[in-house]
């Protein structure tokens, strides 16, 4: 069964998303899972992979900058870490920005990826000798 997501939590990942900057426009992924009471929250940018021409089959990932300041305003933060590189080959997750606390009294893990999970298709590709971007997801 697919749990649906409370509209709370529309609300927190647009304010969360204001709180990004980012060099070109691409496809915001998001994963949500209930454990217990805790909403576990994760937030990615698409990767880009090259189809054709010399980079063919590379994958790039966007430049994207997070305003602490103004995320660490939206919520009651209990922990906040950061892992700076995937713990083993299983993790999915890899770097990211992890913070624990509460927004407007729900408990919340958030998640922000460095770049899109482990396994995860691209979220576009780009076809540089034909000039074509087509969206995945």
């Amino acid at each position: 069964m697919r749990l649906t997501p409370p509209q709370w939590m529309h609300l927190f990942i647009d304010e969360v998303c204001r709180c990004q900057r980012q060099l070109s426009g691409t496809s915001l992924g998001c994963h949500y899972h209930k454990e217990g009471d805790v909403w576990e929250v994760t937030l990615f940018c698409a990767a880009t992979e090259v189809v054709g021409g010399p980079h063919d089959g590379e994958r790039m990932h966007p430049t994207f900058w997070t305003d602490l300041k103004q995320l660490t305003g939206l919520l009651d933060v209990e922990e906040m870490y950061w892992q700076a590189n995937a713990l083993d080959e299983q993790d999915q997750l890899g770097t990211h920005l992890s913070i624990i606390g509460r927004y407007n009294d729900h408990p919340i893990w958030l998640r922000i990826l460095a770049a899109s999970p482990g396994g995860l298709p691209p979220g576009q590709h780009v076809a540089p000798n034909f000039g074509t971007v087509t969206e995945n997801w």
